[in-house]
């Protein structure tokens, strides 16, 4: 450990909760995750019931998904050291929202195909760099398990209301919503992107070239 603490960490930081940066962070990831959930329950589903693929090549549209997004999550952690975290997870956030978007208008399997690799690949950045980004948001480094840990059990709640969230707003009866299911998907997406860019301004102003 880089720093030997006296005592052993809280599981609380109350002071958490008034630091802005920490709690629209926090916001912005539970928003996102929901929105990425979508995709991990539904890009299976989708193509089988909309007579896109047959049941077998349905069934691939995961391991695609999964396959790109081991890239997403090692690449950005790569670069993040030489750019900064913010300055990765705001573009990408916001690609992988209108990504989403993009699904309302597949017609055929190879089009389905290369948007499980590319949204795969942009969900990435939904794991691999909330961790980082909440090291650089917690000025007190004797606070960053407190603070990793409250954020986490926060963003948790996104995976899991957005399955069940997801299938409501799907429907039951054929035709399904689909567009409004990717609808919520994808503007939930952008809206963290939204969030997210706020606080890499707020925090470091607006110049491009800034490691943030």
């Amino acid at each position: 450990m880089r720093i030997i603490l006296p005592k052993a960490r809280e599981l609380t930081d109350w002071s958490a909760f008034t630091d802005w940066g920490w709690v629209m962070f926090t916001i912005g990831t539970f928003l996102g995750n929901a929105g990425v959930a979508v995709m991990f329950f539904y890009i299976s589903f989708y193509p089988e019931n909309q007579k896109t693929t047959d049941t077998e090549m349905a069934f691939y549209m995961v391991p695609f998904f999964n396959a790109a997004s081991c890239l997403g999550r090692v690449l950005p952690n790569a670069l993040a050291d030489k750019t900064g975290p913010f300055n990765l997870i705001v573009p990408g956030s916001c690609v992988f929202g209108t990504l989403a978007l993009c699904m309302i208008a597949i017609e055929t399997e190879a089009s389905l195909i290369v948007l499980a690799v590319l949204t795969g690949f942009f969900s990435g950045v939904y794991i691999a760099l909330p961790p980082i980004c909440f090291v650089a948001l917690t000025e007190d480094k004797t606070k960053i398990g407190s603070r990793l840990g409250m954020g986490y059990g926060i963003v948790a709640f996104g995976f899991l209301a957005s399955g069940p969230g997801g299938g409501n707003l799907l429907g039951k009866v054929d035709p399904l919503n689909w567009k409004g299911l990717w609808i919520f998907s994808g503007v939930l997406c952008c809206v963290s992107s939204l969030m997210y860019a706020g606080i890499r301004l707020g925090k470091y102003g607006p110049k491009l070239n800034v490691k943030a």
